[in-house]
């Protein structure tokens, strides 16, 4: 039987999850739609909700942020479903997910909420490392 070998986690930055979102293959947007700007469903808004950073010696070590995602729809979409959740769990990110049913818009929303570690590790810990990133 062969051991799968257990992957690290690994910080990314604000731009990478945008991008790591923008894989999915929909339109999406920081936080909203301008006015009149939002295009044919289906599509994807995402924002950062909080921060919970991992804090030791008087310090936030390691910045967690707190990331929902929100998939709009016209009716029930299993394949878009399907598309954010492979791309989320390909990734090695855990989520949360909820749907509701907005009736003012005759829509449905998929709502995935996840933590990722944000790159912003401090200094003197990346001199420790090396200059290799090992």
């Amino acid at each position: 039987m062969e051991r799968k070998r257990k992957e690290r986690c690994k910080a990314v930055t604000y731009a990478e999850i945008a991008d790591l979102i923008g894989s999915i293959g929909f339109p999406s947007v920081y936080h909203h739609w301008e006015k009149g700007k939002a295009p044919l469903l289906p599509y994807l808004v995402f924002y950062y909700d909080s921060r919970s950073d991992f804090k030791a010696d008087n310090r936030n070590y390691q910045k967690i942020v707190s990331v929902t995602l929100e998939l709009y729809s016209e009716r029930k979409n299993f394949a878009a479903e399907e598309a954010v959740e492979a791309v989320l769990e390909k990734n090695g990110i855990p989520y949360t997910k909820e749907e509701v049913y907005i009736e003012s818009e005759c829509m449905f929303e998929n709502i995935y909420e996840f933590e990722i570690l944000l790159d912003g590790m401090q200094h003197e810990e990346r001199n420790h490392r090396g200059s290799s990133g090992g």
